[in-house]
């Protein structure tokens, strides 16, 4: 897909993109999947795509959650067209440091990195630590909300990106002529490998973490023996 596309040529793109037009392989349609931390702009990105890819004016369709995820509880999908879909999942309070690798082997591709807030971020580091996380593909985007939804050619294009990257990712997958049952069978082993080794990091960290800790401890005792003894020499009177 060329990078000098104009907007309105990159939304159509995206609404008449059909996966028997990659590949013929009984495939129907695409789920793209969003996993994040609650309250950080999963729902927003679904009223945003949503938005951006239609011509009406803005509306809530997707009700944002709070930090305590109490709306978003369980998966509901919403319709971006006729055969892309996006699943807004249930919110978690915190991402493991295996989450990369577990989304690879139960869904067969590495994640795409959203980071929602584009204009008001406050931690520079942010994208060097998905990086260190395992994270290929990281992309930054400014929502549309209810207070601000004049559409500018760069939001819907980082917008759009976000969906491109995704039919970008369906049609290399797609193209490889993989067998799902054969690919279930390498992504499980993967999985089991993959957890194993993460168990044995998870050990081994632990085992840092107990060594460090009696040393702590050790230096306290003796910092603490070596202060009695100082005022076992000059008492008080």
């Amino acid at each position: 897909m060329s990078t000098v596309m104009d907007v309105q040529e990159r939304r159509k793109y995206i609404q008449q993109f059909k996966v028997n037009s990659v590949a013929e392989n009984g495939y129907k349609r695409i789920l793209i999947q969003l996993f994040g931390l609650m309250g950080h702009g999963k729902s927003s990105l679904i009223n945003s795509c949503i938005y951006t890819l239609g011509d009406k004016e803005y509306e809530m369709k997707v009700e944002a959650s709070g930090s305590d995820g109490s709306h978003t509880t369980e998966r509901i999908t919403y319709q971006l067209t006729e055969c892309i879909t996006m699943v807004d999942n249930r919110g978690f309070q915190y991402m493991a440091d295996n989450e990369f690798g577990q989304v690879y082997a139960q869904l067969g591709v590495y994640p795409i990195v959203v980071l929602t807030h584009r204009l008001s971020k406050t931690d520079s580091n942010l994208e060097g630590k998905f990086r260190r996380t395992g994270a290929e593909q990281i992309l930054e985007v400014e929502n549309y909300t209810g207070r601000d939804n004049i559409k500018t050619r760069g939001r819907c294009s980082d917008l759009l990106a976000v969906i491109e990257n995704a039919l970008r990712d369906v049609k290399f997958r797609i193209e490889q002529n993989w067998n799902p049952v054969t690919e279930r069978i390498k992504r499980k082993k993967f999985l089991l490998k993959f957890m194993h080794d993460f168990a044995i990091a998870e050990k081994e960290k632990e085992a840092v973490k107990k060594v460090q800790e009696a040393r702590r401890n050790e230096y306290n005792r003796l910092k603490e023996k070596a202060s009695n003894m100082w005022f076992a020499r000059f008492p008080e009177f």
